[in-house]
């Protein structure tokens, strides 16, 4: 009876720990082989950094805005503030005193007629097409990664995340 309740109690706790949807996973196999494909080891998907993925994507739904400081943007990414980019890590746990992070973030709009295979393929080209977020998705520093894919009123919002 013991080991029964033992093993309920971990089984929701792995169900509830890698419950990233079918597009995360999609889009993380998509970045795990195209880093493959270039000889660049895979990335390990990360709890700590899915909770800050996942709330970046919730602020980016309820503002519609594609910043990484969770602040209203203006003209130039002028108002960009570093200290709170890496509060938004350190509310999830992770020191960025002790690690180095980064994300790529990404709206796309009117994707009605998409299946999820095709947004996690539009968020990765919108990456690959960047000259900074493709550099980050080929960052050889990074190890552990995840993803959030967030799909509302016809618009898909993403943020991938990463720390050393």
């Amino acid at each position: 009876m013991k080991y029964g309740l033992i093993l309920v109690i971990m089984s929701l706790f792995f169900v509830e720990s890698f419950s990233q949807s079918k597009a995360e996973n999609i889009l993380f196999d998509m970045i795990n082989k195209y880093r493959f494909n270039k000889n660049i080891h895979y990335l390990k998907w990360d709890n700590l950094v899915y909770n800050v993925a996942i709330d970046q994507t919730k602020y980016m739904s309820l503002t519609n805005n594609c910043t990484h400081d969770q602040q209203p943007e203006t003209d130039h990414f002028s108002n960009f503030d570093m200290n709170l980019f890496r509060q938004k890590f350190k509310r999830h746990g992770i020191d960025t005193d002790l690690y180095t992070v980064g994300e790529n973030c990404f709206i796309g709009y009117d994707i009605d007629t998409l299946n999820l295979s095709q947004i996690a393929k539009k968020v990765f080209d919108g990456w690959i097409k960047s000259p900074p977020h493709h550099k980050m998705l080929l960052d050889i520093d990074y190890r552990k990664c995840a993803l959030s894919i967030l799909i509302d009123h016809n618009n898909v919002y993403s943020s991938f995340n990463c720390r050393d």
